[in-house]
């Protein structure tokens, strides 16, 4: 999936965006559809062997890929964390109320 689609359950509008599911999902299988479902590590910044103090690496640890650099204060928030607190800062009337929008009724 890319950055700018989204889940679609019910009717599809067949717009040529949005991935169907049979169902509404949870935050665990919405991460691992769209390809979010990994994990970050932080790794000093080395220059000709030398450690630049202060400086980190972000790194996916899936497929080893540097995604930045980062100071020493840089708090490394997963995906999975980042969602939950999403959701728990939610009611359940406003998930509720998400859920029924992303359907698309007949």
């Amino acid at each position: 999936m890319r950055w700018n689609q989204c889940f679609i359950t019910g009717k599809f509008p067949g717009m040529g965006w949005g991935l169907k599911v049979e169902t509404s999902l949870d935050s665990a299988a919405a991460l691992k559809i769209a390809g979010l479902d990994w994990e970050v590590i932080r790794r000093p910044v080395q220059v000709d062997g030398n450690i630049i103090e202060d400086y980190f690496a972000n790194i996916r640890v899936s497929d080893n890929q540097a995604l930045g650099i980062v100071g020493k204060d840089y708090k490394i928030v997963q995906n999975r964390e980042a969602n939950c607190e999403l959701q728990s800062c939610m009611t359940l009337s406003q998930r509720n109320q998400i859920n029924n929008t992303s359907r698309i009724t007949e």
